[in-house]
């Protein structure tokens, strides 16, 4: 995925954002918005279109129209945290990346120089944790099952398989694998913290609309 690290060049290139603590806000909140609107196209532009026009003709239909809409794409949703949980985190867990630039290594070039030290700088070197590049797919989940607990519940046991196996698998790449080398004081957790609200609003939004 080539948005995180694009978002964050512009962020620190050309915004000239000082802090990489904030560089890693505005790439968490940016890169956010964009799965966000991904997954609205994904849902289909046509169909958002229509539920427009009737929140257009009548707003104060709005919750109605909404706890309408949002079933219909359920499965889809629930789809979409099973590729997440079984694809995004089995790919995290296993350092499939690195794992092939070794293998290309010891293939393709002198197999002399790959010594214990050059290994360790080179492949086998702990990454930085990105705050920015990994929070919004949580978040997105976060939203997700906080949007469809109330029109299908059934996606919440998703939700909740998710962020099992996210905990053992994030874990293990906190104590074994990544490094921090920025620490934000507590800036992100506010911007976390805004957005899983907006989930728990939309829901309540859907609640009324769904029994109204």
């Amino acid at each position: 995925n080539i948005t995180p690290p694009l978002i964050q060049r512009v962020t620190s290139e050309y915004e000239c954002v000082p802090f990489k603590s904030q560089i890693q806000a505005v790439v968490l909140s940016r890169y956010f918005n964009f799965q966000l609107a991904n997954v609205l196209i994904t849902l289909g532009v046509g169909s958002f279109v229509t539920s427009l026009r009737m929140i257009i003709k009548t707003p104060t239909d709005i919750a109605v129209v909404c706890a309408k809409a949002f079933p219909m794409v359920g499965s889809y949703c629930i789809n979409l945290i099973v590729v997440k949980t079984f694809v995004e985190l089995g790919y995290e867990i296993s350092r499939f990346w690195p794992a092939v630039q070794y293998v290309f290594a010891r293939v393709f070039t002198d197999k002399r120089q790959w010594t214990r030290r050059a290994l360790r700088r080179s492949f086998f070197s702990n990454p930085v944790f990105l705050h920015g590049w990994y929070y919004p797919s949580m978040l997105s989940v976060i939203i997700l099952a906080f949007i469809y607990s109330i029109v299908t519940p059934i996606l919440s046991i998703f939700a909740l398989l998710f962020f099992v196996i996210a905990e053992v698998v994030y874990k293990n790449q906190a104590l074994y694998v990544y490094t921090t080398i920025a620490h934000s004081g507590g800036q992100l957790w506010n911007v976390a913290y805004k957005r899983a609200m907006t989930g728990l609003i939309m829901s309540h939004v859907l609640l009324v609309g769904y029994f109204w």
